[in-house]
């Protein structure tokens, strides 16, 4: 009898198991690093610049800033930053 009441046990201690590597796994699934690439083209002097940023790879919010701070950038030049998220 002894034996029959520790796998009553066991069974809600799998389900909680289960349940807690699936929450792991969507929670560093959503945390996953993202890359973009950024360029840009202007004109100086007659001549077309092209500006164009490595590969950039991070978290989502990380990205964001990138973007924002090379958006700025480009505003600066009077153009508009292309982004492609690889």
């Amino acid at each position: 009898m002894f034996a029959l009441s520790i796998n009553k046990n066991l069974i809600p201690m799998k389900r909680f198991l289960i349940a807690a590597a699936v929450i792991a796994v969507v929670i560093s699934a959503a945390s996953c690093k993202k890359c973009t690439t950024c360029k840009y083209d202007y004109f100086f002097s007659g001549d077309t610049v092209h500006m164009s940023y490595p590969q950039e790879c991070g978290k989502n919010s990380e990205i964001k800033d990138f973007k924002a701070e090379k958006e700025s950038e480009a505003q600066m030049h009077g153009v508009e930053l292309q982004c492609t998220d690889d």
